[in-house]
């Protein structure tokens, strides 16, 4: 775990903007009062999300493309979220002109430049997450799309971020749970900006409740068994997530899959084995699950978890 809560407060503009840059995004700042701009706190992580506790003064951080295209591949690749607890300002990027206050949820992609104003002092979490977290269940040809900024309401998500202590059980069971959340939140507004759509939302999140609550259950997954617990008909089912541009099947392999990262990359499940690992997720053959995992991420299960302990 990576604690930076000691010594990142500094007492000159140039340092904060620094700071801010080493630890987020580079960028240019400037202050709209005298003083220090805010200080940062202890970085925190939940599977593939970081989080970290922040206070500002009222200032100004632009990220323009000349920033973001020092940053790799991967890194542009994220979305950057804030969780406003206090304080108000705008955020702006794509022509769009979005204001925030306490209680909400902005989202911000690192693809495309953007501006943030916080007008009065803030307190907020600052949350790093991978683009497909919010986009996995898309086509994969739609995955390629740039995630417009939003700003929605929270809904008190910063009451379920894990404490400081990364090894815990509840920090690895938020590490599956937290990108669900960021990703309806992120939703709610076209749910909200839409009631004319048909009403199959709820049915959908139902079965997605289902695929989370049986996810480590490999007998209680099947198609029928969902169908039948949701009160719909498979053919229903099936044509729910045809509409979403997926399968049943894949959805519940990409769940199983991830969340299986989350568990070999965890410090409190680093002495289960690989096949265990496999099995508690809902594979029956730990063969198939290498050879799904390397497909999926690219490395093998053994690989993920060495270069994850490398990297603590």
């Amino acid at each position: 775990m990576r604690d930076h809560s000691n010594c990142d407060m500094p007492h000159n503009l140039a340092s904060w903007e620094q700071l801010l840059s080493r630890r987020f995004v580079p960028g240019h700042t400037s202050l709209t009062c005298p003083g220090p701009g805010g200080h940062i706190g202890q970085e925190v992580f939940a599977g593939a999300l970081s989080m970290t506790p922040l206070t500002l003064q009222p200032q100004i951080i632009t990220h323009s493309a000349q920033h973001l295209s020092a940053l790799s591949a991967d890194v542009r690749d994220t979305v950057l979220s804030h969780i406003v607890i206090e304080g108000e300002g705008v955020i702006e990027q794509k022509g769009a002109t979005l204001r925030f206050r306490a209680g909400d949820l902005s989202f911000r992609n690192l693809q495309q430049p953007s501006r943030i104003v916080f007008e009065t002092p803030a307190r907020l979490i600052a949350v790093r997450m991978p683009r497909g977290a919010l986009l996995w269940h898309q086509a994969r040809s739609d995955r390629r799309q740039l995630l417009r900024p939003r700003v929605v309401a929270s809904y008190g998500l910063h009451t379920l971020l894990p404490a400081s202590d990364q090894g815990s059980v509840s920090s690895l069971y938020a590490g599956f749970a937290l990108p669900w959340l960021f990703a309806a939140a992120y939703y709610s507004i076209e749910r909200d900006a839409e009631p004319a759509k048909p009403p199959n939302a709820t049915r959908w999140q139902q079965v997605l409740s289902y695929v989370e609550t049986h996810l480590f259950d490999a007998s209680a997954l099947s198609p029928a068994d969902c169908a039948r617990a949701v009160g719909i008909s498979e053919r229903y089912l099936y044509r729910l997530a045809s509409l979403r541009g997926i399968t049943f099947s894949r959805l519940v392999k990409h769940r199983r899959l991830e969340t299986a990262r989350a568990l070999l990359e965890h410090p409190a499940s680093r002495h289960v084995s690989i096949a265990s690992v496999a099995y508690q997720c809902g594979f029956t053959e730990p063969a198939h699950f290498s050879r799904a995992y390397r497909q999926h991420f690219g490395q093998s299960p053994r690989q993920s978890r060495k270069s994850s302990t490398a990297t603590r």
